[in-house]
């Protein structure tokens, strides 16, 4: 009797999980909204103090506020031009608080469990260092083809590992444009590689892949650099809705896994541009997972900034991350209740899953627990006949 009425009880346990389960929507799947916003304390508008304790007051009130926002990742700027924000070593760079800030910030953000990422804009102000476009003007932006600017970057970035930071974030790593990368060392180096003479030619097809190359590869040799001081440190960069322009070669990058993650810079005033940049990147085969979404509130509304961000979670975005600090003035829309109608059973993974999952249930129980409630029910009955006799 006890056996008979256990099998019923499993059947209708397995019965009404399974309702249960069926009535579950997908999107209950638990992914965090990862939040971020760049913050650049060499501005202007962020008036961070010189005075160590005033800079700590300021930095404080910041993480304070962007911890009541959810924001967890903070993107911030260690160097702009030949000034930094932390201790150095190399010698053209300097100091112009005269203490460590980002020591400062990363044991400040701590508290508030925010993580730094190194924001390092690869810009300079060494006119050796600088691109040159075909006709001689120069961009603020480094060389990537010059060893010696190479060298200069890995500097830095080695000196950042020291801090407690999340990870690495390269901004400017692109050329001004595809009429940039002009120099007299970079022409002779193509020449002397393809023996073709880009001048004659500036749209030749080797010419615009050997300047990608220049730009990747100080990419791949960031990412060696992270992974071998820590593999759990992220190398992420900002980059160009539209790269190609640019020769910034991210949907690449992304695809052999040379970055962690990729912050577009989508700053539109216009949320239908704003979503069709987003299906452009969509359609090069980005992983949307690996995508935090640039979004541009310096210079939109607080209508259109919802907006934005309501299309950055239409589109199953890891999240997003905001330009920047100061502008941050409204509340971050929170996250809608799920109102996707596809259910797990649609999902073929999570089907496999739930059904195994069930199999073994009913299995274990069979085997397990109802023979111990046989054994149980045996006992009894052998102990009531003893007790008749």
């Amino acid at each position: 009797m006890g056996e008979a009425v256990a099998k019923k009880f499993c059947i209708v346990l397995i019965f009404i999980l399974l309702f249960s389960l069926m009535r579950l929507p997908k999107c209950y799947s638990g992914n965090k909204e990862i939040r971020g916003i760049w913050f650049n304390p060499f501005a202007s508008d962020v008036k961070l103090p010189k005075n160590y304790t005033l800079a700590k007051i300021k930095l404080y009130e910041l993480f304070k506020y962007w911890s009541e926002r959810n924001i967890t990742e903070v993107f911030m700027n260690v160097k702009t031009f030949e000034n930094v924000m932390y201790k150095t070593s190399v010698p053209i760079l300097r100091n112009p608080w005269g203490f460590d800030v980002l020591a400062l910030a990363c044991e400040l953000a701590e508290d508030f469990n925010i993580s730094i990422h190194a924001w390092i804009p690869l810009r300079t102000n060494i006119s050796e260092w600088q691109q040159v476009d075909i006709n001689g003007k120069r961009s603020l932006i480094f060389n990537f083809a010059l060893p010696e600017v190479q060298s200069h970057i890995y500097s830095i970035i080695n000196e950042l590992l020291n801090y407690p930071i999340k990870g690495i974030h390269l901004d400017y790593i692109r050329y001004e444009g595809k009429n940039y990368g002009f120099d007299d060392y970079s022409v002779k180096a193509f020449i002397n590689e393809t023996g073709i003479d880009p001048r004659e030619n500036p749209d030749h097809p080797q010419w615009i892949e050997w300047r990608k190359r220049r730009v990747s590869n100080i990419v791949n040799q960031t990412k060696i650099i992270v992974k071998n001081h820590d593999l759990k440190l992220q190398l992420s960069v900002a980059c160009f809705t539209h790269p190609e322009n640019v020769l910034q070669d991210w949907f690449n990058w992304q695809k052999q896994d040379l970055i962690d993650f990729a912050c577009p810079i989508n700053y539109e005033k216009d949320p239908l541009v704003f979503e069709n940049n987003i299906k452009y990147m969509l359609n090069q085969g980005t992983n949307k997972n690996h995508i935090l979404m640039g979004i541009g509130i310096w210079q939109i509304n607080e209508e259109t900034f919802k907006k934005e961000v309501e299309i950055t979670r239409k589109y199953g975005f890891a999240g997003f991350v905001l330009f920047r600090d100061v502008y941050l003035v409204w509340p971050i829309p929170p996250i809608p209740p799920p109102t996707s109608t596809e259910l797990w059973y649609h999902n073929p993974y999570v089907f496999a899953i739930i059904a195994f999952g069930t199999i073994a249930c009913i299995y274990f129980f069979t085997k397990y627990a109802l023979k111990f409630i046989h054994t149980r029910t045996r006992k009894r009955s052998l102990r009531r006949n003893i007790q008749l006799k």
